[in-house]
């Protein structure tokens, strides 16, 4: 007796690729979604939804020579086969195109495709309808222009912006009218602390615009500007805080005790110019930390999450650490996880934390104290790092996947 064989791809309902496609993570497995898109038109469609929803610099720092590379692959895909650019919602390039009318380019092997991606970003951009989430920064001092990235036919409604550029006029003639048009935008940080101090402080922001707002980065001396008719509930400060006590606005002490999140400089000094009042932060991440800010802890009854980055101690020995840690969670009697910069002085990405927490405890279980260490792998290098040996590969792939429309 013979017995048909069925060869073949079954036909499962698409949803069932879809839920399965979703087990992946796009960075993490994306040489097996490259694999999965070349299988059949359906595991395409699924692969592709979860390789182009977001590309993020985050992954790539420091790796010049591969960031650009990828950019340049992921925009070409798009500008090819439109359809892509549906499924992108989050868009982040940071320090690699350069506005040919503004920037000045040292020239290298790369000089030339640092303004072909500025040209390759203003015309994938459009193409990116449902994008939420858009971080662009330029190589130093080369743009952008807002009127020429963020132009009318950008039609997405973003969430969160992060932006920066130098040229003034575009202040007021194009950003803010674009500001306007972004009704859902819920966090935005427009500048950078190293290079545009003069537009970080917000105090441009007209009343009227972005009022659904919940969280930005801004300087000291805006906060209260930034908060006025906004539910603000994470803020990052930059800026020096006044060294005398001062009262008040009851609706500055309102907004403020609104604050989940909170990323300063210092606790100690931002605290005192805030009049000592207690605040309901539940996470809080303190960019340089001493003694006193750890004495000041107790005014802050909600805190969850501690992050302490540079510190003033030179000798950051495991004793100390673990006796700053004891301190942090008595201080703090909710708080859950403690994340300690294993180097306090280091000031140049990547870093590495130790993240802590208590357990309870036995009299023969020690300090009742657990320790993981949280680090990111991604190596500081400049623009002539090796790369991947498996980077030819994942090239061929791309190049597969860039050709292919998904209607």
């Amino acid at each position: 007796m013979s017995m048909a064989i069925t060869r073949g791809t079954p036909n499962l309902p698409a949803e069932l690729y879809r839920e399965i496609a979703q087990k992946f993570d796009h960075l993490k497995d994306r040489s097996t979604l490259l694999s999965l898109a070349l299988a059949d038109r359906t595991w395409r469609i699924e692969s592709q939804r979860l390789l182009y929803r977001a590309l993020d610099d985050e992954a790539y720092l420091g790796h010049y020579r591969r960031a650009l590379r990828r950019h340049t692959l992921f925009l070409e895909s798009i500008i090819s086969s439109p359809a892509l650019g549906l499924y992108v919602t989050t868009y982040c390039q940071l320090k690699l195109a350069v506005d040919p009318d503004i920037g000045y380019c040292e020239f290298n092997t790369f000089s030339e495709s640092f303004v072909e991606l500025w040209h390759l970003t203003r015309k994938a951009l459009p193409l990116m309808p449902n994008l939420k989430h858009l971080l662009f920064i330029c190589r130093e001092g080369s743009g952008p222009r807002v009127s020429q990235i963020l132009s009318p036919e950008c039609k997405f409604k973003l969430q969160t912006l992060s932006w920066e550029f130098n040229q003034p006029d575009d202040l007021q003639d194009n950003f803010i009218p674009f500001l306007r048009t972004q009704t859902s935008l819920l966090h935005l940080e427009v500048g950078r602390w190293e290079t545009c101090p003069e537009h970080i402080d917000l105090s441009w922001l007209p009343d009227d615009v972005c009022l659904n707002l919940n969280s930005a980065a801004c300087r000291v001396s805006s906060m209260e500007h930034v908060m006025r008719n906004r539910h603000i509930k994470a803020l990052r400060l930059d800026g020096y805080f006044q060294d005398d006590d001062h009262s008040l606005p009851s609706e500055t002490v309102a907004a403020l005790k609104r604050l989940q999140y909170l990323s300063i400089d210092a606790f100690n000094s931002f605290h005192k110019s805030m009049g000592h009042i207690d605040l309901n932060i539940r996470v809080l991440e303190l960019l340089q930390w001493g003694k006193q800010d750890i004495e000041m802890f107790p005014r802050l009854p909600e805190l969850r999450v501690l992050v302490l980055m540079k510190s003033e101690y030179d000798d950051w020995d495991p004793i100390r650490r673990q006796r700053v840690a004891r301190q942090c969670f008595h201080q703090c009697p909710k708080l859950e996880y403690l994340l300690l910069q294993d180097d306090p002085n280091a000031t140049q990405r990547p870093r590495h934390y130790t993240k802590l927490t208590v357990r309870p405890t036995s009299s023969d279980d020690g300090d009742g104290m657990d320790e993981e260490r949280e680090e990111n792998d991604d190596d500081d290098d400049d623009e002539e790092e090796e790369e991947d040996e498996d980077d030819e590969d994942e090239d061929m792939l791309d190049s597969e996947l860039e050709i292919h429309d998904e209607q």
